[in-house]
Formats: structure tokens, sequence, C-alpha cells
């Protein structure tokens, strides 16, 4: 028993939750123009201290504080900062605190770092993070947990967690 619960901890289960093309109230996008950075090789940009690290190249234009991301489907705008999807990641108790991407160079000195990439058609940030449960009440234990948030209105799209997480998030919340 024990060795399957070890086994299944480290076997990610998904979960879909939206396409991330719909509105979504409570997303807040910054009024402040974000700050392009880089980590070597790839780019970045920060905003209010969070930041994301993208493969893409970036644009921000100076007069709207819009941030454009070129990817082979074409130039998209970011809605959403990275501080904002952090902040509703945490709020809606998905995961109970972010793991930072590993980074050099500017955006090394970040908060918390996440990863835009484009899925499907729908740019989003991939949130690495933790959830702490309490099993009995008083025990208390971490599951990973990845979640997959449109950059363009904030929803959650997919969460990836472990059988050991899942099941500890039916029986310790």
């Amino acid at each position: 028993l024990l060795v399957g619960l070890f086994i299944s901890a480290n076997i990610p289960i998904s979960r879909n939750h939206s396409d991330g093309k719909n509105n979504v109230l409570g997303t807040d996008s910054a009024k402040k123009a974000p700050k392009i950075a880089s980590d070597g090789a790839k780019m970045g940009f920060i905003s209010n201290n969070k930041g994301a690290i993208s493969s893409f190249p970036l644009k921000v234009d100076q007069t709207t504080g819009t941030l454009s991301v070129t990817t082979p489907k074409g130039e998209k705008a970011v809605a959403v900062l990275p501080d904002s999807a952090i902040k509703n990641m945490l709020a809606s108790k998905v995961m109970s605190y972010v793991i930072s991407a590993p980074s050099t160079g500017e955006l090394a000195s970040t908060d918390k770092l996440v990863t835009l990439v484009e899925k499907d058609g729908v740019l989003i940030y991939q949130i690495d993070g933790i959830r702490e449960h309490k099993f009995l009440g008083i025990i208390p234990l971490k599951s990973k947990v990845k979640a997959f948030v449109s950059a363009e209105n904030g929803q959650v799209i997919k969460t990836e967690q472990s059988l050991l997480g899942r099941i500890l998030n039916r029986i310790a919340p």
C-alpha cells in the first residue's frame, strides 16, 4: 500500500477546467506597463515584482501599456499579467503557494516567476506550486500542483496533480 501511494504521488493526473477564451470576473489587468527583462537566452516580463518567462518575442506599447506576444499563430495581447494570475490561483485555493521557475539575469530578482506558453491557440501561464493539506486535521501533508491559467482572461484552464494529491484534496482539504 505504501509503495503504491509513493508511486502514485509521482504520476500526474490532469483536470480540464475551461478553454481559456471566455471572460471571467475578478481578473485584474495592471494599470502600470510591464517591464521587459532578459534571462540570457529567453525573454520575460515583470509586473509588480512577479514575472513570466517566455520563448516568444515580447513587445510593450508605451502609450497604452499593453503587452503583446508574437506567437507562430500571430500577435496576441496579454490581458492578465503574472501578478494577477498568481493572486487568482492563491485566492481560488488551487495551490497554497507558488514555486518559482528557475531563472538567471534580470528575471531572477522577481518574487515569483511563471512560464508563458501557448497551447491550443491560447496564451497560458504555467504555474507550479504546492498544496498543503491537514490530514485528520493535524498532520501536515503537501502535494505538487501544476496549473495552467489563461493570460487572456485569467481562467484556470487545467490543473495537474498526482493521484495522492487528488485523494488528499477529497479527504484532507
